[in-house]
């Protein structure tokens, strides 16, 4: 049996062990909590990292919205006195598929430019596809302006149709300016009067929208510059004469 003097002794080294076991415990106790939000923090803070990458790149990926198909420009040049300026359309497939643009087919990532000439070209007056683009590419074009707006496939149908039945000039009402103006009407919220007997006057209602200058249009290749032929249902293109590219418009 044990004697009373060895029974307090093992009484003594289990209070010490529990007391031991149990700092130890409070310790950890006290300690862990630190280290959960350490962590935790780690992880929120690569957490939101990760996520605003990741927002960032979508946000960069989803450059126009869902709907849009092409981005229309509504662009203005002018060389000076005593040019009167001109002013026409840009519209820019951003889609993977072709859009019709009044008697032209537009292919995917390619731009045509739509607008109005009369005296200053070989071919009529009326409606041209590509000379803007064609001869800003060939000459250059200086102090030339623009605002853009998106467009849904709807709204490319509607100024298809516009351009159509549009194949005519007058030099008050239904001139460049009045055609590119009312195109732009039609597919943006953002409203310009269109009659403008001087195109360059329009100048003061682009640059009232924050016109930009930096326009960079798609360069056609020379047979790909049409002069529309006749009206609607009716109505055809066909290839320039020198004479209508010997010049930039403006």
């Amino acid at each position: 049996m044990m004697t009373t003097s060895i029974k307090k002794a093992l009484v003594l080294l289990l209070c010490a062990a529990v007391l031991l076991g149990t700092c130890s415990l409070f310790s950890y106790a006290d300690t862990a909590p630190e280290n959960t939000d350490l962590v935790s923090g780690l992880s929120n803070a690569s957490g939101d990292k990760v996520s605003g990458l990741l927002s960032s790149a979508s946000a960069e990926g989803q450059k126009y919205a869902s709907d849009t198909v092409a981005v229309f420009y509504l662009c203005s040049n002018w060389t000076g006195l005593p040019s009167l300026g001109h002013i026409w359309t840009y519209i820019e497939n951003v889609s993977e598929k072709p859009l019709k643009i009044g008697t032209y087919y537009l292919l995917g990532g390619e731009g045509v430019s739509v607008g109005k000439f009369a005296l200053t070209r070989s071919d009529g007056a009326g409606i041209y596809y590509n000379v803007e683009s064609y001869t800003a590419a060939l000459y250059g074009m200086e102090d030339c302006l623009y605002i853009k707006t998106e467009m849904t496939l709807k709204d490319v149908e509607k100024l298809s149709e516009r351009i159509l039945y549009s194949n005519f000039w007058d030099p008050a009402v239904f001139n460049c300016a009045s055609f590119a103006i009312s195109s732009w009407n039609m597919v943006s919220d953002r409203y310009m009067f269109p009659f403008v007997v001087l195109p360059f006057v329009a100048r003061f209602q682009l640059r009232a929208y924050g016109a930009q200058t930096d326009l960079k249009m798609y360069a056609p290749d020379r047979h790909s510059v049409y002069k529309q032929i006749n009206f609607g249902d009716d109505a055809t293109m066909r290839p320039v004469s020198d004479g209508t590219v010997d010049t930039p418009p403006g």
